[in-house]
């Protein structure tokens, strides 16, 4: 192990003076891209050192503790996330125990800012700071740049992003600690089959992600002999989606799927203000912040096929039937904030952390990635806030059991009692659809 790290230190800092020959500057320093946050860590390579400037107390590795390294969008439109994700990790390392093998347990943060280019920057600075295992971003295409360079170094590392493409046979040190959305995919088309949708308009985005879902979904779709009307694309960051809604809105679909970064949420108001009322099919979790951002009547009928999703009111959740663990996680997160989590990522980042921790623990060591991961892969014993944890099926994903859910009347409920319940005929009747 001792040989890795020092490979994996001489590969940081041959990466970083690679950066600074290629950035043409006088002074030789490289800073990472930040917003006005400052939240981003700065690397230097004056001497051939790195320096932490990372955003909190946590900069730099501590000696005789469990290090782990965390690349993650967390400023700007992200800065929620950031402050969201500390506390994950703090309930998580609590939950452990305080300490693993007898150590404490210590972060350091590096922003990514939404930008792969310093998701790279980011894992060799936190190779060269010498870490003992790193979580990964909610952001697959953080995790795409990233992850070739902490597999080379040998540096265990669980991911929070969603793309069905991250996980690939020749992985040996990344696992991914939230779900596979592709794995929702089969209970997408089975709701679509037994509403008797038959013509479906799609959206996706031009994310890694999104295109890996589509990628997926459109052969389903076909398999199952479902009409696709219309397919239209674009990017988050999009203003103006007027030309696809348009089109969307002609092809009179019974059901429109979307699969976007950020939930689509600009599209899905566009959507509805070019007189789309049906049912939206979302391939992430519809959020409180989604809402926030664009209202409770474009959120009404937004349906998900999900690990987990965020509620206004632990009493929300008990209604809605969300798993004992994620209740036990929100009463542990208000009381720390006051608040429940606003975004489902946040549950993704407790999951992430605890798997390394409870992998760690298993191993009997923070400092050997091989046992750690070994650990990791047998886990299939425990449950978290995605629901029972089996890495034992072959696929190294963690994640098996999804949860219909629907957003109506001011709140996520579960789609099956939603139907149940009569749901789907007063959804009928205030939107004048047949279907």
């Amino acid at each position: 192990m001792r040989q890795k790290r020092i490979l994996a230190l001489v590969l940081a800092l041959a990466m970083t003076f690679s950066l600074t020959a290629c950035s043409g500057g006088g002074s030789g320093e490289t800073t990472a891209a930040a917003d006005d946050t400052g939240a981003a860590a700065e690397t230097t390579a004056a001497s051939g050192d790195t320096q932490a400037a990372a955003e909190g107390e946590e900069g730099t590795t501590q000696e005789g503790a469990f290090n782990i390294g965390v690349y993650q969008w967390m400023s700007g439109n992200a800065a929620t996330i950031g402050e969201e994700m500390k506390v994950a990790f703090e309930i998580a390392v609590e939950d452990i125990g305080g300490t693993v093998n007898g150590e404490e347990v210590n972060f350091i943060y590096y922003d990514t800012t939404n930008n792969p280019e310093t998701a790279v920057t980011a894992a060799q600075y936190l190779i060269g700071q010498n870490v003992d295992a790193v979580i990964g971003s909610f952001q697959s295409s953080d995790v795409v740049a990233a992850l070739p360079y902490l597999e080379d170094a040998g540096i265990a590392n669980v991911f929070m992003g969603t793309s069905g493409s991250l996980v690939t046979d020749d992985q040996k040190y990344s696992v991914r600690g939230a779900f596979n959305a592709d794995y929702s995919i089969p209970q997408f088309i089975e709701t679509m089959q037994e509403l008797q949708y038959e013509n479906i308009a799609v959206f996706y985005g031009q994310d890694e992600a999104s295109i890996a879902n589509w990628e997926s979904m459109e052969p389903a779709l076909e398999e199952a002999g479902l009409n696709v009307v219309a397919v239209e694309t674009g990017t988050e960051s999009d203003t103006d989606y007027s030309a696809q809604c348009l089109k969307i809105v002609d092809s009179n679909p019974d059901v429109v799927y979307v699969v976007c970064s950020g939930a689509g949420v600009n599209f899905v108001k566009q959507l509805r203000e070019y007189g789309y009322n049906g049912i939206v099919m979302n391939k992430d979790e519809w959020m409180t912040s989604h809402v926030d951002q664009i209202g409770e009547a474009n959120s009404q009928y937004l349906m998900g096929c999900v690990a987990y999703t965020t509620y206004k009111t632990i009493e929300a959740a008990q209604e809605a039937g969300a798993r004992e663990e994620v209740i036990t996680f929100l009463e542990k997160f208000q009381e720390k904030t006051g608040s429940l989590p606003t975004v489902g990522i946040t549950y993704r980042c407790y999951d992430s952390c605890y798997l390394l921790l409870e992998a760690a623990k298993r191993a009997g060591t923070n400092h050997d990635s091989d046992a750690i991961i070994e650990a990791m892969l047998g886990i299939n014993d425990i449950s978290l806030c995605m629901g029972p944890v089996d890495f034992t099926q072959g696929d190294r994903e963690p994640c098996h059991e999804f949860m219909r859910t629907i957003y109506v009347d001011g709140g996520s409920k579960n789609f099956d009692n939603w139907l149940t319940d009569g749901g789907y005929d007063a959804y009928k009747s205030a939107t004048g659809r047949e279907k």
